[in-house]
């Protein structure tokens, strides 16, 4: 499975003294710790633990744009704050080491929203009275990230459509296939 990981030149300068690399919390905002670590236990449950402790995922891209246009491009602003120096690692990994999910859909999980099937569900869960059990029903909507198949008007899109993003628990130098240097736009 090819991918792309969008990273600062330092962790690209990390991996190549130490060969192997994983993420912690130490090397994530704060405000997004909830749901990386939401989506670290989706990836205990699908792909096996990490092993490392408290270990959070490494991202990466499977399908940037849509499925013609699967590579990030350089090009693009918002890869990094805008001056720093990067690269794009291009990595061949295993498929069962990889949880594949809709970017788009991942927006949900970061601001804690029900992800629902239709605009018909939207309303009707916008209707309900919302509990104890609230918190609950909106964890589990968030398991469509995960059906690629998943798509619905005005919510997801088609699988060629899609934004899908990787998320694996080590970067690994012997899964480096190329790396491009790039000064964030």
């Amino acid at each position: 499975m090819r991918l792309w990981s969008i990273q600062p030149l330092a962790v690209w300068e990390k991996l190549q003294k130490f060969g192997t690399l994983n993420n912690s919390e130490a090397y994530t905002q704060q405000d997004f710790l909830p749901a990386y670590r939401w989506m670290a236990g989706e990836m205990t449950r699908r792909i096996g633990p990490s092993p490392y402790t408290d270990a959070l995922p490494f991202w990466a891209w499977f399908q940037a744009y849509d499925s013609k246009r699967p590579r990030p491009d350089l090009r693009r602003s918002a890869h990094l704050p805008a001056g720093s120096s990067g690269v794009r690692i291009t990595l061949q990994m295993v498929s069962e080491q990889v949880l594949l999910s809709d970017f788009e859909l991942w927006h949900y999980v970061l601001n804690h929203w029900y992800l629902p099937t239709s605009m018909k569900d939207s309303e009707t869960f916008e209707e309900q009275t919302h509990d104890e059990k609230t918190d609950i029903i909106i964890r589990e909507s968030w398991q469509r990230i995960f059906d690629l198949k998943f798509s619905a008007t005005d919510i997801a899109a088609p699988l060629a459509k899609k934004s899908l993003q990787a998320t694996f628990w080590e970067l690994r130098l012997e899964n480096v296939i190329e790396v491009q240097s790039f000064l964030a736009r």
